[in-house]
């Protein structure tokens, strides 16, 4: 697939907000919709319809504080911003416990 055919693809996936994500959206999960099939489209698409981009980045990258789990794996090793966010994924934004960072 070529990457502009991508880009006009919709991808569905269920977005569990936890910790300081759930106290800001007042949500703990939800069927988000966005246009793409990567975490930086993902990332794009949550910043315009949510309030979060204060707690998620920090100088335009993940802020080392939180966690972006997609299907159970950390999204530093699933590929960083381009990592892939399959149809039907279960993706989670949460803060990192024990003072551990995740790696950019």
């Amino acid at each position: 697939m070529e990457a502009d055919e991508a880009i006009n693809n919709t991808t569905h996936v269920t977005l569990k907000f936890a910790s300081f994500f759930r106290r800001r959206v007042n949500l703990s999960q939800i069927d988000f919709s966005f246009e793409g099939n990567t975490l930086r489209h993902f990332v794009e698409a949550l910043l315009q319809k949510y309030d979060v981009g204060d707690l998620l980045l920090e100088d335009g990258d993940i802020r080392t504080n939180v966690r972006v789990v997609i299907n159970g794996r950390y999204w530093n090793l699933l590929g960083g911003w381009e990592a892939p966010i399959p149809e039907g994924a279960n993706v989670t934004l949460l803060e990192s416990y024990g003072g551990q960072h995740a790696s950019h």
